[in-house]
């Protein structure tokens, strides 16, 4: 007996929560419905690659798309809309749709980018002598080398540091821009800090 009252307290249970969702729920065509854009794995803002940009359809109640918003990741495009509507956004935007431009984030097609990435995974050559990306070094061991690479306003941008380890003198800071081939760079370190530009190019071809 004892057992059947714990079952009928569940099916109460589940048949409350059951309705307190459909409360809460909004319908398709309550205007409620929000378009997000977001990116792969990095900080939202314009003039990314096109291929980076995803775009979500929720509510402002979402405190998840709330969070990613304080942080930068995250930022609405059009709201109250029904979610037909919404989700029309989406597919005009989309990459694997219709792949147009949202006029604020995504300025361009992921079909039509024909800018290719840089290939970091051996070593290049360069002014300064070679650089091996991965294991993060350039000319020897001793001297470092780290930074991120990102697409900015269809240029491949790499940004980073570079140290003497065997003083803890000598360091500084780099910016190298790669041409549409992905395979030379040219561009500039800095000295401790300074702001004195001084040029860096260097090529590699991966393949």
């Amino acid at each position: 007996m004892k057992k059947n009252k714990n079952t009928a307290r569940l099916v109460v249970l589940f048949v409350v929560l059951s309705i307190i969702t459909q409360l809460n729920a909004q319908e398709p065509t309550d205007k409620v419905w929000n378009v997000y854009v977001s990116t792969l794995q990095q900080a939202l803002k314009p003039g990314l690659d096109p291929c980076l940009y995803v775009y979500t359809v929720t509510t402002s109640e979402n405190l998840r798309v709330q969070r990613n918003i304080e942080l930068g990741l995250m930022a609405e495009l059009h709201s109250n809309l029904t979610y037909y509507a919404a989700t029309a956004y989406t597919r005009t935007y989309g990459i694997y749709f219709d792949d147009e431009p949202d006029g604020k984030y995504k300025l361009g097609s992921c079909r039509e980018s024909d800018v290719v990435m840089p290939d970091l995974s051996c070593t290049w050559s360069s002014k300064f002598g070679d650089i091996n990306w991965l294991a993060g070094w350039y000319s020897s061991t001793s001297k470092s080398i780290s930074g991120k690479l990102t697409l900015e306003n269809g240029k491949w941008i790499y940004v980073g540091t570079w140290k003497w380890l065997t003083n803890n003198v000598d360091y500084g800071k780099v910016r190298f821009e790669f041409d549409e081939t992905g395979t030379k760079f040219s561009g500039y370190y800095t000295r401790k800090t300074g702001t004195s530009q001084y040029k860096w190019h260097g090529s590699g071809n991966c393949n």
